[in-house]
């Protein structure tokens, strides 16, 4: 962190269904499902720098977040 271009999550477990990024305004930019991944490669080329949000939604409805940096 931060990244211009890829950011790889390594090491999903099977209970993430969706990852959802949103911007610091909370707006969503991207949705991904996650559905029997383990690892995920996400493309952020083509979104504006600065701070975002990765929201990963369980089954269950719980929400585990990270945030990165683009530039």
């Amino acid at each position: 962190n931060p990244s211009k271009s890829i950011i790889n999550v390594n090491n999903l477990n099977n209970d993430y269904n969706l990852l959802v990024i949103t911007n610091i305004n909370g707006s969503s930019i991207k949705q991904i499902p996650l559905l029997g991944l383990l690892n995920i490669n996400v493309d952020i080329e083509n979104i504006d720098n600065g701070m975002y949000f990765l929201h990963f939604f369980n089954k269950k409805g719980l929400v585990t977040t990270q945030k990165f940096i683009k530039n």
